[in-house]
Parts: structure tokens; C-alpha cells; sequence
């Protein structure tokens, strides 16, 4: 289960929750909705997402409900929307049979966003591939740790554990890294594939955090004169830790949450699982917070997305409205105007998630009541 996949810019910047919990979802009039212009339709994927929603919806209790958004859901109406998308995308022959099949279908519920009018940003998160090692030695110096059974420890904080080495020598460290930047962009993803000299890889995942709020670092960086408002990035703090590495350290630590993993075997193709216990799908599933969207249900955006090849060169930028499923959440993904994309994971995931930060509108579709 992952509960802290955020974008990496999510570090650096905070997102105002406005309006609470209470009516997070607007139902359109239908006679108002001009959506799915231009839509992107990958059949095969979204087939699958859909399949992996179904599954988690059908594993939880018929009669309990979901309190998300200002409303209580009843599973049955999130099965029935996930069933009748699913038939409707497999029947379809043509983008516009399926188009007309989707407004004739489902009602939409438009999120409020972060300024009550509408207003989403969205991230895209990934699963980097980093290179590590099983021991330490001259050059892989920087490790990441299974969960301590000690509560003392496992409440340390990240400066105690990273700058003081607080765990060091404990028996502790599952893989070593030879840039702290990876320690923390790894557990920036929650989780990532380890590759190690001999061609092997490993699956490190999310285990647990420190239970510390995260800081971002962006506020203070920018206070510091270091980077101007609206300049910042991942890669633009990559190169500038790797011009001061003797202020990495002092900088990352300033975040005090901390995450442990766990490892595990890596198949070829295989993607991490979400907060729904479900492996997730590249480009379909997002994560949300489930206080103001249901896990489970079926998601419609419109947004600008960025586009790289896969030797992760940045192509430009897309127009994208397309479907996804809620098959996650994220620690800093918090209130209705917040969404974080599943990507995948290489090199091309990578340019993307960097440079995805865009407001955009989030629907939620209900199948309608039979006529």
C-alpha cells in the first residue's frame, strides 16, 4: 500500500485545502456538459484499470459506506459504474461510439477544486530506477532502511536518522545509494526498482514513515534567495545539491518525515500497487484523496501534460482529457483540488513526472439509473 507518492514538487510547495469535505463533487446538467472532445482512448489499458477498480470494489462490504466528498457512497454504485465503463469501452467500435455510449450513460460530478470554482492541479508521480547496491563501500555510502520494531527509532526523524546516523550499525539497512538524492527521491515515489551489478532488480517499497509531517523545502529555498518563486524543479535542485553537496544533507533534513521500505522480487512489466492493494496502471490510475473522492471510482480529466520519448528527451506539451480510475492516495495529496497521475516507470516517467504541474478540471462519473 502506498500512502506517499506525491510528486516531487509536492516537497516544495503546499496546496491550501479550501471548503472542507462538505459538496467537494458538483453534479453537471448534462445539458451543460461539452466534455470529451479529443479524448484519448487506449482501449487495452483502460480495460485494465477498470478491471483492477472491479477488483477492489468487490472486496469490500456490500453494506458499508463510503464517506468521501460531503456524501456517503454505497459500493454497489461505484461497482455499477465500473461495470457499465467496462462494457461500454469493450463493445465500443469507434471513438465516437464510445463518446456518445459515456454521456448517455454516467452522470458527472465535477470537483470544487482548491478555489471552490473548479480549480485541479495536477502531478504525476512514477517509479524511478536507480542503481544500488547490497553493501556499503567508497562510492554507495547512502542507504535506505526496513522498518525498525523499536518505536524510539522508528520516530526519528530524518535528520536524526540521515545526519547523526541514528541507525547505523543496527542491522537496519536494506540497500546503499551513492547520492542521497536518490534516498530521497525514492521515498519522495514510494517506491522504486533497485538494479543491482549483477543485471538483478529488486522492488523496494513503501513500508511505513517516520509519522512526522512532511515540510517542504521549496518555501525555505526560495526565502534563502536560492531559487526564485516559480523557478524551481526537481532537476533544478538536483544540479544545485550536486554544486553544494556540502549543504545536501542540511537541505533534504530540513523535510523531517521519513519513509522505510521493504523489499521485494521484481517481474519484467510489473508496477506498484496502490492504496487499493491493486497494482496500478500506467497513464489510468491516479491517486486522490478519499476524504472528498471515493476510491474506486471512475475519473475523467482535462488537463496539460507533458511528453517524452523513451530515452526521457521532453517533447512538449498535450492537451490531455482522458478516463483513469482512483487507485491510490498520496500524503501530500490532500483536499478536492489535488490529483497525483501514475506514469510508469523509466526514463520517459521520469521527464514526465518532473515537469507535470498543471491545473486542470477532475469529473467523477455515476452510472445512471436505469430507465
Amino acid at each position: 500500500m502506498k500512502f506517499f507518492n506525491a510528486l516531487f514538487l509536492l516537497f516544495f510547495f503546499s496546496i491550501p485545502v479550501q471548503g472542507g469535505q462538505v459538496s467537494a463533487l458538483k453534479p453537471l446538467k448534462s445539458e451543460k456538459v461539452s466534455l470529451f472532445e479529443n479524448i484519448q482512448w487506449d482501449k487495452r489499458t483502460l480495460e485494465l484499470a477498470a478491471k483492477r477498480a472491479l477488483d477492489y470494489l468487490s472486496q469490500l462490504p456490500p453494506g458499508v459506506a463510503i464517506n468521501a466528498g460531503g456524501r456517503s457512497w454505497k459500493p454497489q454504485v461505484l461497482v455499477d459504474s465500473a461495470q457499465e465503463f467496462l462494457k461500454i469501452n469493450q463493445e465500443s467500435r469507434t471513438r465516437e461510439e464510445f463518446v456518445a455510449a459515456v454521456k448517455k450513460k454516467f452522470q458527472l460530478l465535477q470537483s470544487v477544486g482548491i478555489d471552490g470554482k473548479g480549480r485541479v492541479v495536477f502531478s504525476d508521480y512514477y517509479e524511478p530506477v536507480l542503481r544500488a547496491r547490497f553493501q556499503k563501500d567508497s562510492v554507495y555510502r547512502y542507504p535506505i532502511y526496513r522498518l525498525p520494531e523499536s518505536k524510539a527509532l522508528s520516530s526519528l526523524s530524518r535528520k536524526e536518522i540521515d545526519l547523526d546516523h541514528a541507525l547505523a550499525g543496527k542491522g537496519l539497512a536494506l540497500a546503499w545509494f551513492k547520492d542521497p538524492f536518490d534516498v530521497f527521491d525514492l521515498q519522495v515515489q514510494g517506491s522504486g526498482i533497485l538494479q543491482f551489478p549483477d543485471g538483478s532488480e529488486i522492488l523496494a517499497q513503501y513500508a511505513a514513515t517516520n509519522g512526522l509531517p512532511y515540510r517542504p523545502i521549496g518555501p525555505m529555498l526560495i526565502r534563502q534567495g536560492v531559487f526564485k518563486k516559480g523557478k524551481i524543479s526537481k532537476d533544478a535542485l538536483r544540479a544545485y545539491l550536486e554544486q553544494h553537496p556540502q549543504k545536501e544533507g542540511e537541505i533534504l533534513a530540513q523535510d523531517p518525515r521519513y519513509v522505510f521500505f521493504k523489499l521485494n522480487p521484481f517481474e519484467p512489466g510489473e508496477e506498484p500497487q496502490g492504496t487499493a492493494h491493486e497494482p496500478l496502471v500506467p497513464g489510468a490510475s491516479i491517486a486522490i484523496d478519499p476524504a472528498y473522492i471515493p476510491l474506486g471510482a471512475l475519473a475523467y480529466i482535462e488537463t496539460t501534460s507533458p511528453k517524452a520519448d523513451v530515452r526521457g528527451r521532453f517533447l512538449g506539451r498535450f492537451r490531455r482529457r482522458s478516463f483513469a480510475f482512483c487507485l491510490d492516495t498520496g500524503g501530500a495529496i490532500k483536499g478536492p483540488g489535488r490529483v497525483d497521475m501514475y506514469v510508469g516507470h523509466g526514463a520517459e516517467a521520469q521527464t514526465e513526472s518532473s515537469n507535470q504541474w498543471n491545473p486542470g478540471k477532475l469529473f467523477i462519473l455515476i452510472k445512471k439509473a436505469d430507465e
